[in-house]
């Protein structure tokens, strides 16, 4: 299932990402230019129908960069 998911970095200007792995312990996605460990994201995961079993529901989330691949 894809989650679509709006990458914000810092001021800077929106990404579309596609995540390869979320769990309650975090979130792997690839982006075009990889961001400093440590550093601060925000991004909007949008979940499903399927999942919600509602309608789409989108969920703000902010986090740190721990690992870069």
């Amino acid at each position: 299932m894809t989650l679509p998911v709006i990458l914000s970095k810092a001021a800077e200007s929106e990404e579309l990402a596609e995540p390869r792995d979320v769990s309650s312990g975090g979130v792997y996605f690839e982006i075009g230019e990889a961001p400093q460990p440590g550093s601060r994201l925000e991004f909007v995961l949008t979940l499903p129908t399927e999942i919600t079993l509602t309608g789409p529901v989108q969920i703000r989330c902010v986090g740190k960069v721990v690992r870069v691949d």
